[in-house]
């Protein structure tokens, strides 16, 4: 059995407007604030782009100065990961891929963006959902149903695919009802 959940662009739109602003701590002293986004796109195959405007503190080549963001793309890219044989979580992960930073030339853009970018994967600033936990369960049934005692539920597998239109989540669960042992009492 297939359960599936589909993301259109005004669903992101909405649940990305919620978190804003949303900061971000870099390092010990630093943060990245980003505002309500201004654009939400599917990057087919990759995930979900965001674009919007930020303020960004941190020491960065030598220098600790509040930096405004005109225009910040950030690349959300959704990934199942598998730690082990029984394990899996929906996995978002946040990357920048540019930075439009307000009295910085061009040429050190791609630095800063390097560096936010080398941050944000050392301090795993990532949503994570292991849905394992949550959705495998065994439902005991009432005593009223004589010939069964549960239904369990279990994930067999899970897919996330990004689209240019949306952003797709499936599980295939499996289903097991438990039948009650003759002379079990009810």
């Amino acid at each position: 059995m297939w359960l599936e959940a589909v993301l259109t662009k005004d669903d992101l739109q909405d649940v990305f407007e919620q978190f804003a602003p949303l900061t971000i701590r870099l390092g010990e002293s630093g943060e990245l604030t980003l505002d309500a986004p201004s654009d939400v796109t599917f990057a087919s195959e990759s995930g979900v782009r965001v674009v919007c405007s930020a303020k960004l503190e941190w020491s960065i080549l030598g220098l600790h100065v509040p930096m405004t963001i005109h225009s910040l793309v950030a690349l959300i890219t959704p990934i199942i990961e598998r730690p082990g044989a029984e394990d899996e979580a929906l996995v978002f992960k946040l990357a920048l891929e540019h930075a439009d930073i307000a009295a910085l030339p061009a040429l050190f853009e791609g630095s800063v963006t390097a560096r936010v970018n080398e941050e944000l994967q050392k301090k795993h600033v990532e949503l994570s959902w292991e849905f394992r936990k949550l959705l495998d369960h065994v439902f005991a049934l009432p005593p009223t149903l004589e010939s069964a005692s549960a239904l369990a539920l279990r994930v067999k597998g899970s897919v996330v695919k990004t689209t240019r239109d949306a952003l797709g989540f499936a599980l295939n669960l499996q289903v097991d009802i438990r039948p009650r042992a003759f002379g079990t009492p009810r």
